[in-house]
């Protein structure tokens, strides 16, 4: 029988106080399970809030979180949630206090109401997390348990508001005695069926007619514990159809947007896979961006080793092959094959040939191996090594300069290594931490020019680093210093996600955080941001300068404000004159940007952003203003049903951004640059409906309109790649073709989740897209956000039908 524990402390928004609650905790396990109950006496029963929701989307609620750190390593832990209404959610934290919802697991809650409250039941097979085999463990442990009404957070150990730190700061779970890591083979096997509508053509000015294809998927996903705290994961042709659509962004920048993973195998043991110092900024160079895998070809099949090797030893092994097949030799679009067949690239699914490409996507091997050795709880030395091997032959310099190069050519291919090194105080109060990397070409076109002028080319080597010596905890006065540094050719995104090269930079921020607050605030904070760049190919180039002001406060009420003051200096920009490597003098700009949002806790919630500025004039140059803003509405008329409302509108306008380029008479380049107005709209709705803990429905539309005028333009000439000034700038210009564009699209997802039983889950995905067709006239298109002609545009609608189930052997 386990003793009751009731030695809660308050956490927020009096810190070290009793709590309002009386709260009481067991704790059971036996050689499967670890059993933990709540229960959470309320003086008000008739207000605990336990709204229904999907699972995984945990609601604003009172919840209870039983936090495990399995391998008592300090720095990870398992985070499991169950609120008032019975809808579990779960989690990892990494880095100590980084944490991720993206991370799942197979185990059961429950919830249920009492005359003098409510409790919280939790079954956690241990195979759920990895832990040793020792004959008598230690675990770091916690629960959490929060009141919606009055955002009370109490917790059996106290976490200090003005410190970092989670996993480290956790209690002490004893007397595990007899615990062996199952070693359970899962498997679970996946059928989906999908029903297609699309257009018989790729040219989306031909969108009729519309073919209908039925397709069969068959695969199995697995996990089997190899040993004490290893872990392999493993998929072959997964399918993540019910995995909702990314959102339609504006990219009017030169750098690539990065997506976040939504797919669920590669969200198991991610903790091992991330960046060193991700939870606490924008990590300049990634070696593993997972979304590079199936991005441009189908997965054929995965696996994934993750785990600790020894106490010493985390290490975490991934390797992914992607193929895909295509129609035979000689077909067009025009002459259709309603044939259905298994074809080799893609074995497990059957569809007719005509819905496959006309030419197959080239196969490639995806690796990662990640080794992170612990010396000491507050030292950690990582070894990082990918590749990203194309499994085609090479593509030789006629395919490059054929009219229509072969896929191959396109294929990014690449290795790369890199140390990464976490160094902090036992309290994470003090930290440095960085990774040194390098990076190799490989496969592909045999020369690339990338946006600066750099031509990459197979056999090329690249050098980055990034090192940030930070003070986290602690009030009132925090810091951190920032350099980063990366090489006109290093190139880590095969399989990694690097924003740009070419590129070194130091930042310097100083914080004054008062977490515990003061008058009418519950937290505050106030921060100064510096950041200059310049370039890394021996010219000392600068690429620009930053200056921030900001400061957040979150008041008595609840309402959360943040507003922010920006200068940007962006010096030259080497990348805007696409391809040429000349340098571009652009304008400076000043904006301040505020957001807020209300109580979270309140049946109708409310989040909102807006910004304001403009571009400074300078010789033939405007100073054209930019502004937007986003609101989003969260409404919750019934405890079983949420619907979000998000409208977000931008007027983004550029002075003199670039158009074209072609060589001079004096065997110079002539440049062509117009000021560009181009603003968007884009309208969300995300509604679910639960109608048990199990069963829920799930809807998402997005509404996306932009469109991109330039005008006035200029002219200007560069000698052996000489700067271009704004001064430089002659107001005219004759264009080759119309640069004006717009776009309008629109994406349903409607999603019904059934938990038929523990690890078998069936979805009924129904999924539409559709854009409007390209403008054909010869006169430049409207400036307007209106979604035109949508329904004349090519569309794609399609109805799937998958269902997994778990089998433990």
């Amino acid at each position: 029988m386990s003793v009751p524990f009731e030695g809660f402390v308050q956490i927020f928004p009096e810190e070290g106080a009793a709590p309002s609650e009386r709260t009481v905790l067991r704790v059971l396990f036996d050689d499967r399970t670890l059993y933990v109950g709540v229960v959470c006496f309320d003086r008000e029963p008739g207000q605990v809030s336990g709204p229904l929701a999907r699972r995984d989307n945990l609601p604003y609620s009172d919840t209870v979180t039983v936090i495990v750190d399995s391998l008592h390593d300090h720095r990870s832990a398992y985070a499991f949630s169950v609120n008032a209404g019975g809808v579990q959610q779960d989690g990892l934290y990494y880095e100590d206090d980084s944490f991720t919802t993206i991370w799942d697991a197979v185990w059961e809650g429950r919830a249920a109401t009492r005359p003098d409250g409510w409790s919280a039941e939790f079954a956690i097979p241990l195979a759920a997390m990895r832990h040793l085999d020792d004959a008598e463990q230690t675990w770091g442990f916690a629960v959490r348990r929060e009141v919606a009404r009055t955002h009370e957070v109490m917790a059996s150990v106290p976490f200090p508001r003005n410190g970092r730190g989670m996993a480290s700061r956790l209690g002490h779970l004893t007397g595990l005695v007899g615990l062996q890591p199952p070693r359970d083979l899962e498997l679970a096997p996946y059928a989906a069926t999908r029903f297609v509508l699309r257009p018989q053509f790729s040219d989306t000015a031909r969108p009729q007619p519309r073919l209908f294809d039925a397709i069969l998927d068959l695969g199995l996903d697995l996990k089997w514990t190899v040993a004490s705290g290893l872990v392999l994961n493993g998929t072959v042709n997964p399918d993540f159809g019910q995995v909702e659509a990314d959102e339609i962004i504006q990219n009017v920048t030169t750098f690539e947007i990065q997506f976040p993973e939504k797919r669920p195998l590669f969200n198991q043991g991610m903790d091992i896979f991330q960046p060193l110092g991700l939870g606490r900024e924008s990590v300049p160079q990634q070696l593993f961006y997972s979304r590079r895998i199936g991005l441009d070809a189908p997965m054929l099949a995965a696996a994934k080793l993750s785990g600790q090797a020894a106490g010493w030893l985390e290490i975490g092994l991934l390797d992914a092959v992607v193929a895909g097949a295509g129609r035979p030799p000689g077909s067009t679009e025009e002459v259709t094959d309603r044939r259905y067949r298994f074809l080799d690239g893609r074995p497990l699914h059957l569809a007719p040939v005509d819905s496959l490409p006309l030419e197959a996507p080239p196969a490639q091997n995806f690796f990662t191996g990640v080794g992170r050795f612990k010396t000491s709880r507050s030292v950690s030395l990582g070894l990082w090594l990918t590749s990203a091997l194309p499994l085609t032959r090479p593509c030789t310099a006629d395919d490059a300069a054929a009219t229509t190069p072969p896929a191959r050519c396109g294929v990014r291919g690449g290795n790369a290594a890199a140390l990464d090194w976490d160094l902090h105080t036992a309290d994470s109060e003090w930290v440095l931490y960085g990774q040194a990397a390098a990076s190799q070409v490989t496969g592909g076109s045999p020369a690339r020019l990338l946006p600066d002028g750099t031509v990459l080319r197979p056999g090329d080597v690249g050098q980055g680093v990034y090192l940030t010596a930070a003070r986290q905890g602690g009030e009132p006065w925090r810091f951190d210093i920032h350099y980063e540094y990366e090489s006109p050719r290093l190139e880590l995104n095969p399989s990694g996600y690097q924003r740009t090269q070419n590129e070194q930079a130091m930042r310097l921020r100083l914080r004054y955080v008062r977490p515990s607050g003061g008058g009418p605030f519950h937290d505050w904070q106030a921060t100064a941001l510096a950041v200059e760049r310049w370039t890394t190919d021996g010219k000392g180039l600068r690429r620009g300068s930053t200056w921030t002001l900001s400061a957040k406060a979150r008041f008595r009420n609840f309402l959360e404000i943040a507003c922010e003051l920006d200068f940007d200096d962006p010096g030259y920009d080497v990348r805007e004159i696409e391809g040429t490597g000349i340098p571009y003098a652009r304008s400076r700009s000043g904006w301040v940007y505020c957001l807020g949002s209300s109580d979270a806790g309140q049946p109708l919630a409310a989040q909102w952003t807006a910004f304001l500025g403009r571009y400074f004039p300078i010789g033939a140059l405007a100073g054209p203003a930019f502004y937007g803003g986003q609101l989003t509405l969260v409404l919750r008329p019934h405890p079983r049903f949420e619907i979000r409302l998000s409208a977000q509108a931008e007027r983004n306008a550029f002075p003199a951004r670039w158009v074209e380029s072609r060589p001079d008479a004096q065997g110079g380049a002539e440049v062509l640059l117009g000021d560009l107005l181009a603003p968007f709209l884009s309208l969300t709705a995300r509604a679910q409906l639960a109608i048990t803990p199990r069963l829920s429905f799930q809807a998402y539309t997005q509404i996306y309109a932009e469109f991109r005028r330039y005008g006035p333009f200029f002219t200007a000439t560069s000698q052996n790649r000489s700067p271009i000034h704004p001064a430089d700038l002659v107001p005219g210009g004759t264009l080759s073709s119309p640069p004006d564009s717009r776009y309008s699209a629109m994406n349903v997802n409607l999603v019904l989740r059934w938990e038929l039983a523990l690890g078998t889950t069936m979805y009924v995905v129904y999924a539409r897209s559709q854009q409007e067709p390209p403008w054909d006239a010869p006169t430049p298109p409207p400036p307007t956000l209106y979604p035109r002609a949508l329904g004349a545009g090519p569309m794609v609608d399609s109805v799937l039908v998958k269902l997994s189930h778990l089998w433990t052997l």
